[in-house]
């Protein structure tokens, strides 16, 4: 009996390290392909258009796009718009611009946290791309700002 509940104990476990690493995977496949979706990252909510790619050179392009942080306590919805410049595979830079504001790069420790993403430019295994997500976790603060930066992140790191 002992024997049996400690399987079960441990495989409960198993199922939520993986939820834990994996949990936001909705989230972000909503922000690549999602046409008008919502995607729910650390309990704040973003409306999300795909990003377009934006000035094509060879091995060289620029994503833009938006998120809109929806259901906020303000009545006003906040925009945050986003560059990504990806070169032979690596992420280059991340700009974000909040409310139409001025242009900004994104935190220099979220880029660290991208790790392989910012040097390889290769496809990394699965247990890699864990590590930069626990990296990216580490890094919020439960504001929403640093929610759309785990978001932006991401798809910088995962679109192709």
């Amino acid at each position: 009996m002992k024997k049996v509940w400690l399987s079960v104990l441990g495989m409960g476990l198993s199922v939520g390290v993986t939820h834990a690493c994996c949990g936001y995977e909705d989230a972000i496949q909503t922000a690549l392909e999602g046409q008008g979706g919502h995607a729910i990252v650390f309990k704040h909510r973003f409306a999300v258009q795909p990003p377009q790619v934006q000035d094509k050179e060879k091995g060289k392009y620029t994503l833009a796009g938006h998120l809109i942080r929806v259901g906020g306590r303000t009545e006003q919805e906040d925009v945050i718009a986003y560059r990504i410049v990806r070169e032979k595979g690596e992420v280059v830079s991340i700009d974000l611009q909040i409310n139409g504001g001025m242009w900004l790069p994104i935190r220099e420790s979220v880029m660290t946290a991208l790790g392989d993403y910012r040097r390889a430019g290769a496809p990394m295994p699965e247990e890699k791309q864990q590590e930069v997500t626990r990296a990216l976790e580490k890094l919020m603060d439960g504001s929403w700002q640093r929610a759309a930066e785990f978001l932006i992140a991401h798809i910088a790191a995962r679109y192709c």
